[in-house]
């Protein structure tokens, strides 16, 4: 399997030098449709290796994550960690939670797991269940652990790597 990581935009390395810290307001819900391009040219552009088969996602990721999942058909399992529906963490970005809602109900041809925090302040319990809720079918599983957002035990890790080897073979 090859593993592939982007950052996002303007973000990490993609970040203009001159760009001002922090998140702007709406930013998530503003680049999330290049993101979901930006992941579709990346698929294109390995597919002589193969296609895209699986997608791990934790916090931004997951966030970007559900919209790239639900427009990349070959994906047979989806692993989104420390998400759901974000409301702390300085997320300040109201169009998210429909948009989020939406990716959530395309989800119907991968398996997903849900892997999140019990104490989390930027997904907490409520958003994260909003967001499963929204997933048709029973192809998919959420399991939380005690802990903050922060606090991924490395069972977390474990459980997502046997859950890839079970769904993409």
């Amino acid at each position: 399997m090859v593993v592939v990581c982007i950052d996002a935009v303007n973000h990490g390395e993609r970040k203009p030098q001159d760009a001002a810290g922090g998140v702007p307001a709406g930013w998530h819900s503003r680049v999330a449709d290049q993101m979901v391009i930006d992941w579709c040219h990346t698929a294109e552009a390995l597919s002589c290796i193969g296609p895209a088969v699986a997608y791990v996602g934790f916090s931004m990721g997951m966030i970007f994550g559900a919209p790239t999942v639900a427009a990349l058909p070959t994906i047979k399992a989806a692993v989104f960690g420390v998400g759901g529906i974000p409301t702390g963490g300085g997320i300040d970005d109201p169009p998210l939670r429909e948009m989020l809602l939406g990716a959530a109900s395309r989800l119907e041809i991968p398996q997903v797991l849900m892997l999140n925090m019990d104490r989390d302040d930027i997904f907490p319990v409520g958003g994260t269940h909003a967001f499963f809720d929204a997933i048709p079918g029973s192809k998919k599983q959420l399991v939380f652990w005690e802990g903050a957002h922060n606090d991924w035990p490395a069972e977390a890790i474990q459980y997502s790597v046997a859950f890839l080897n079970e769904n993409t073979e």
